[in-house]
């Protein structure tokens, strides 16, 4: 049953893995990942709590007052979640060192956000001169960044932290106005 359990979580994250990229618009945005990353994922997996929580959940009695294996299903579950926190979670380090994960290049990611940066920088200001005052500066470098993410050329990472930094700067002009 263990490894069917460990088979399981292969069989779904390859899958949803590579097959969500099918998808054109979400292949440009995300590339597929070398195959390490989903083996990493399955290994790495979840531990079965909601199995846990489920066999909880089961009835004490059949109907008709019948009993049932309830506490099998239970001490199944509770096994299964053990086995693999203390297997997988002891190897996990091994696992990852000899697969050899290509690690993400920080430096191509920061030149590829200070390249959207000012790109955004530059469309906020057009859409300043254009708009003057009825749509803010950060509208505009938003959809900038936006746009960038969507065609793949910066990580949603990489947004989510642009994102934050606008975030900061709206924050500090509110402060400065109050």
């Amino acid at each position: 049953m263990l490894l069917a359990v460990l088979l399981a979580r292969f069989v779904w994250v390859f899958p949803a893995t590579y097959l969500a990229r099918l998808v054109p618009r979400i292949r440009r945005r995300d590339p597929n990942p070398p195959v390490q990353a989903p083996i990493i994922i399955g290994w790495a997996g979840m531990r079965g709590v909601l199995t846990l929580a489920a066999a909880l959940g089961l009835p004490l009695t059949l109907a008709g007052d019948r009993p049932y294996q309830r506490a099998l299903f239970i001490w199944l579950a509770f096994a299964v979640i053990v086995v693999t926190l203390v297997a997988q979670g002891a190897t996990l380090p091994v696992v990852a060192r000899r697969l050899r994960l290509p690690p993400d290049d920080p430096v191509q990611e920061a030149l590829s956000a200070a390249a959207v940066q000012q790109q955004a920088s530059r469309a906020a200001r057009e859409r300043l001169d254009a708009l003057a005052d009825t749509v803010p500066k950060a509208v505009a470098e938003r959809e900038v960044f936006r746009s960038a993410r969507d065609a793949g050329r910066i990580s949603e990472e990489a947004l989510v932290r642009a994102f934050r930094d606008l975030d900061l700067e709206e924050s500090l002009l509110r402060q400065e106005d109050a």
